[in-house]
């Protein structure tokens, strides 16, 4: 049993440490903030929220991460999904507490009746 064991081991290691995934590289911060503008501009909604989402949690310590996570949220938003734009208005309340936006434009997801009033996004910064 134990000669067994000692055979069979090895072979587990050596197949348990393949890894037949891709590798995937980083992309500049910009190009998929502008990748998922576009896509929110193309009212392709749940797309940009998922590049918005992307863009947190690739770079959660830039200036972008709170506008990202704003505008995932209103992508979702803006595709009905409610409890989707709630459950990322938690987490940006979460991140940012003492963002400008934490309660008046998430709080907007809470109702799902009006319409987020923006301008140029819901928080009004340009695209970086």
């Amino acid at each position: 049993m134990k000669k067994l064991f000692l055979l069979c081991f090895p072979a587990f290691l050596l197949t348990a440490c393949s890894n037949d995934k891709e590798i995937v590289t980083q992309q500049p911060l910009e190009e998929i903030y502008s990748e998922a503008y576009n896509q929110f501009e193309r009212e392709h909604y749940e797309t940009a929220a998922e590049k918005f989402l992307l863009v947190e949690t690739q770079y959660p310590a830039s200036q972008w991460a709170p506008e990202a996570l704003i505008m995932a949220a209103y992508s979702q938003y803006m595709d009905n999904d409610f409890a989707g734009a709630i459950l990322i208005a938690d987490r940006f309340m979460r991140f940012h507490p003492g963002h400008p936006y934490t309660g008046r434009r998430c709080g907007c997801a809470y109702s799902g009746k009006d319409r987020w009033d923006t301008g140029h996004g819901p928080s009004g910064y340009p695209a970086p």
